[in-house]
Order: C-alpha cells, then sequence, then structure tokens
C-alpha cells in the first residue's frame, strides 16, 4: 500500500483493476447503491436551492436561510458557497497539511458554540440554519 502512495499511477492501475473486477462479477447491488447516492445528492441539491433544506433537515424542521435577513439562501450560497467550496477547502488542507489539516473542520464544528451558533461554513456562505415555520 505504502508504495502505490507513492506513485499516483501504480494507485491509479490498481483501482481501475479492482473497478473490472467488481463490473466482472455481475453483481448489481454497486450499480443500485450507486444511482441510489446520485438521486439522492440531486434530491438534496434541489431542495437546498428551492427550500433550503436537505431530506435531513427537512425531518429536523430546520432550513437554511441568509444571514441576518433570513430569505431563502439559494443555490449558491446554500449550494455552492456553503457545501462545495467549503468541502473542497477542508480536503485541500487535508491533502496540503495531513493531520494539522484537521484543524478546519475541527473549527467548522466548534464554532457552533458561538451566540448566534453559526458554524465556520455559515460565516463563509453569510447563512444562518433556523427553524421553519409551518
Amino acid at each position: 500500500v505504502q508504495a502505490l502512495q507513492k506513485d499516483p499511477a501504480a494507485m491509479a492501475a490498481a483501482i481501475q483493476r479492482r473497478i473490472d473486477v467488481v463490473q466482472a462479477s455481475g453483481n448489481p447491488v454497486p450499480a443500485i447503491m450507486s444511482l441510489i447516492m446520485n438521486v439522492l445528492m440531486l434530491a438534496n441539491v434541489i431542495l437546498l436551492t428551492v427550500r433550503g433544506q436537505t431530506l435531513g433537515k427537512m425531518c429536523l424542521g430546520i432550513q437554511v436561510v441568509r444571514f441576518p435577513g433570513g430569505e431563502r439562501a439559494g443555490f449558491v450560497k446554500a449550494v455552492l458557497l456553503r457545501n462545495v467550496l467549503f468541502g473542497i477547502l477542508v480536503f485541500g488542507s487535508l491533502i496540503f497539511f495531513g493531520l494539522a489539516g484537521m484543524a478546519l473542520p475541527v473549527a467548522n464544528v466548534l464554532l457552533i458554540f458561538r451566540q448566534d451558533r453559526r458554524c465556520l461554513h455559515d460565516l463563509v456562505a453569510d447563512t444562518l440554519v433556523t427553524r421553519r415555520k409551518p
């Protein structure tokens, strides 16, 4: 495994061989699971854009809104800034700084204890998670 980590081409070839084995097995489970995950991801993106909610947020009765006005956050703030951009920042910090890169996701979680209860991804996107009015 360590030899593969030092050789990206060998790592890619090993992953491709594993994919070929799974596909050749004829087992439909990976394809079905992939389809389900893609449908759920698309549903969450649409729900975040339109309602400010994911399926989980719907169950909890909360939503993402713009801060401080409380208007609908929309695609750019709720999806691109809160999730995609922040995900890239966290992934990049882990890649470039290794274990020290854990500081960003830990700081993100710990900021929930602020008075306004906004995490780092909320500060980046200028959003707030609130109770949804019935």
